[in-house]
């Protein structure tokens, strides 16, 4: 898209701040009213705009991007959203350890996986189940009560920034405890990828994996620089 205006502004209503681009007000992609939640949010979009050369670039403007996808599917699909991040509970990428066939990243994960677990355990009064290999295992009532209520207590911005953190690692557990800062970011994404890591270890490095990998490891990053803001 081509820089159509010359200056980015904005300006306060009622304690929430809309984007202004040449003294007009910005509508999302979805011609959603785009009003966002905080000063500091507001000063970043007006800066992606501000700074934005004469092609405007979407991935150059990961603030502005974000906000609009909280406002335009987030808000109104939450419901639909919060349905699919509870079925993560009972099929938390965390709780698959290694097969029987690799028992040198099983201990590893032993190591490294299972004090994460414990851990949430403890926090929340849980007992997740943990198996070897992709027979699919189903956690218990108590646990997606837990997740049902934990996702009732996020604000609209919180829960965008949590599923992003459920979607990048394939897991609720690792989510919760980033969200609640009980783990290191990257520590948690290391140990969603643990099992990847290994097999580049013992096969090489695979082309479209590493990309893959890259752009997580992107996303994870944006949306750990959104998690201080909000």
């Amino acid at each position: 898209m081509k820089r159509f205006y010359k200056e980015a502004s904005m300006t306060e209503q009622d304690g929430r701040f809309v984007l202004l681009l040449d003294n007009k007000p910005v509508l999302t992609p979805m011609q959603n009213p785009f009003i966002l939640p905080n000063e500091e949010i507001a000063e970043r979009v007006v800066a992606e705009w501000h700074f934005a050369e004469e092609i405007i670039i979407a991935d150059d403007m990961p603030v502005t991007r974000f906000m609009s996808t909280v406002i335009d599917r987030i808000i109104p699909e939450r419901e639909t959203l919060s349905t699919m991040l509870i079925s993560y509970m009972h099929h938390d990428g965390l709780c698959y350890f290694a097969d029987n066939t690799d028992d040198t990243l099983y201990q590893q994960q032993i190591a490294t996986r299972q004090p994460v677990i414990d851990k949430f355990n403890d926090i929340n009064g849980l007992d997740i189940k943990i198996t070897r290999g992709i027979m699919p295992i189903t956690q218990s009532d108590a646990a997606e009560k837990f997740a049902k209520e934990y996702l009732e207590t996020l604000s609209a911005l919180q829960f965008a920034i949590f599923y992003q953190f459920v979607v990048l690692s394939g897991s609720f557990i690792l989510a919760v405890l980033t969200f609640q800062k009980d783990i290191e970011p990257d520590i948690a994404l290391q140990l969603s990828e643990d099992e990847q890591t290994a097999n580049i270890e013992k096969w090489g490095d695979d082309e479209e994996l590493k990309l893959k990998r890259l752009q997580i490891r992107k996303e994870w990053a944006e949306t750990l620089s959104f998690w201080q803001i909000i």
